[in-house]
């Protein structure tokens, strides 16, 4: 039977609209509640689905994450003389403690603004958990946070507090839009209420389903973010519902077959691989599918797979995004896209990072940026019903061609898309080796004729995951904090982990500046101080 070519827009936006109900923070009672909604929409198209169910405790470990503590908000509200913000679920920062402060708003600027916090109400406009840490160490009464550049835009700001951070964390958080924070000056009257509670425990919940037998395609998007959260990520969970409803129906599956994973982002991600996992070719990320480019500014964008776990999953999927973006052509014949797109080299961000950190070649699919992300007005009004059109028939596209390719069809590809990825980067010998175990091991996992290239890594990954200072800390001493807060820095630190368990010391290093262009300084200090604590160990 062949398969289904178009994805319902309808249907999607249904599915956003229904999990978009759902105040889906990570440790709160209706993200479970947004994953039965899943299950039980899976189970009408005749899956067979595990929910898999961890657990939210402050104290348990989910890979390199600690797990925030279980927590329930009932009601926040930031009260001046003349305004009330409240109605919102992202007034409070989540994970607050309960409390109700008044006093006088004290913006914080520099280090002499916390010489004088102390029985103010702060105001910051960044590094919010490290900020409320010092806001509590200072003696204020109660915290303010805003987002710079979000408009009227209340902002979506977490503390998921640990157990151990219990022990500190005392006063009440509150975030409110720019606007709104433009409005507190120094020295104004303001009321914070925060009704919440911390609870023993609460489930994380996991939803996976497959079709077809091992290995497989794995699709996977994350459940959580607060309410409506509409393309972060209703969007992608939405989608992969509508895929998994399409593929239902299809059965061709010759190569591989094809999973689905719901999961709360990261933590969800690592506990799967640690405790459940599979066999699985590679997988494709679904995070913000549905941006528009009038309304949110957005563009299409593919986060390529690192250069340590190439596989022609990439360029396929760049091409059919391609393909199904296509919107006629200029004067000269050159393709036109109806939407901005660009794919770009791997970059930390979202689950996909997790998968290619435990050996299984991982792209992201995205929208972005998105003017509305991780704020109360990411709203279903936004989206844009023919980019996840775009995206999910590409997605469709890309299943159909891995699950029946064959050796010709395979050499094609590989001829195409190895040649791409040296014109994209700085050729040396090493990156030829890298990529040749990339296309050795799509040969195996897809059953096609083998090429012997093994990887001779210098690294093993003990401890494997995020590498975030802040979770890392708590377990290791000696371990380097401004590395670690530096985005560009972690991201090459991942993936020069990553070439070190299939290639040696120097070609690591060659193949990294390849990819990059040229390596952070601090690098090599950063993993060797992970050596150094027991995190990464030398061969």
């Amino acid at each position: 039977m062949g398969i289904p070519m178009e994805i319902d827009v309808d249907n999607v936006l249904h599915y956003v609209a229904e999990i978009a109900q759902f105040h889906r923070v990570q440790g709160m009672k209706e993200l479970p509640q947004a994953a039965r909604f899943v299950k039980e929409e899976l189970e009408t198209y005749g899956f067979f689905v595990k929910l898999i169910k961890g657990e939210y405790d402050g104290e348990s470990w989910h890979g390199t994450l600690k797990s925030p503590v279980a927590w329930e908000l009932f009601k926040v509200s930031v009260k001046t003389g003349e305004a009330i913000l409240d109605g919102s679920p992202l007034v409070a920062l989540q994970h607050s403690p309960p409390g109700s402060e008044r006093g006088k708003i004290h913006p914080i600027s520099s280090e002499d603004d916390w010489r004088v916090a102390e029985g103010k109400i702060v105001l910051v406009g960044e590094n919010w958990y490290e900020n409320y840490k010092r806001a509590n160490e200072e003696g204020a009464h109660g915290f303010v946070a805003y987002r710079r550049g979000s408009g009227d835009g209340i902002p979506y700001v977490g503390l998921f507090l640990t157990m151990d951070e219990l022990e500190w964390a005392d006063i009440p958080a509150v975030a409110v839009s720019e606007t709104f924070a433009e409005k507190l000056r120094p020295g104004k009257e303001v009321e914070l209420q925060v009704e919440a509670e911390f609870k023993r425990r609460e489930k994380l919940p996991i939803v996976y389903a497959s079709l077809g037998k091992p290995p497989y395609l794995l699709l996977t998007a994350h459940l959580c973010h607060p309410k409506p959260g509409a393309n972060d990520n209703a969007s992608g969970s939405a989608l992969l519902l509508e895929l998994a409803r399409n593929l239902a129906k299809y059965e061709n599956f010759e190569n591989i077959g094809v999973a689905f994973l719901w999961i709360p982002e990261y933590h969800g991600s690592q506990f799967f691989m640690e405790n459940v996992g599979g066999e699985f070719y590679a997988s494709i990320n679904l995070d913000m599918v549905g941006g528009s480019f009038d309304r949110s500014g957005s563009r299409l964008l593919l986060v390529r797979t690192p250069l340590s776990r190439f596989s022609i999953l990439s360029g396929l999927l760049e091409d059919e995004l391609t393909r199904e973006n296509f919107h006629g052509r200029s004067i000269g014949g050159v393709p036109l896209p109806r939407m901005p797109q660009t794919s770009v080299p791997y970059e930390l961000g979202s689950d996909h990072d997790v998968l290619n950190f435990h050996g299984v070649p991982a792209v992201m699919s995205i929208t972005w940026p998105d003017r509305f992300y991780h704020t109360h007005i990411d709203s279903i009004s936004n989206l844009d019903g023919l980019t996840l059109k775009t995206v999910g028939n590409a997605v469709l596209n890309t299943v159909r061609r891995l699950s029946t390719i064959d050796e010709r069809e395979f050499k094609k590809l590989e001829k195409k898309l190895v040649f791409r990825e040296l014109g994209r980067t700085f050729p040396r010998s090493s990156l030829s080796h890298v990529l040749a175990i990339g296309i050795g091991r799509d040969r195996e996992k897809l059953g096609l004729k083998p090429m012997e290239v093994k990887p001779e890594g210098w690294l093993r990954w003990d401890f494997k995951g995020l590498l975030s200072f802040r979770h890392l800390s708590k377990r290791f001493e000696g371990i380097p904090k401004k590395p670690l807060e530096n985005r560009k820095i972690r991201t090459q630190l991942h993936e020069l982990i990553m070439l070190g368990e299939v290639v040696g010391k120097e070609e690591s290093m060659e193949v990294l500046e390849s990819e990059y262009g040229k390596v952070e300084e601090g690098l090599e200090e950063t993993l060797n101080s992970l050596l150094e604590v027991g995190i990464l160990r030398e061969l």
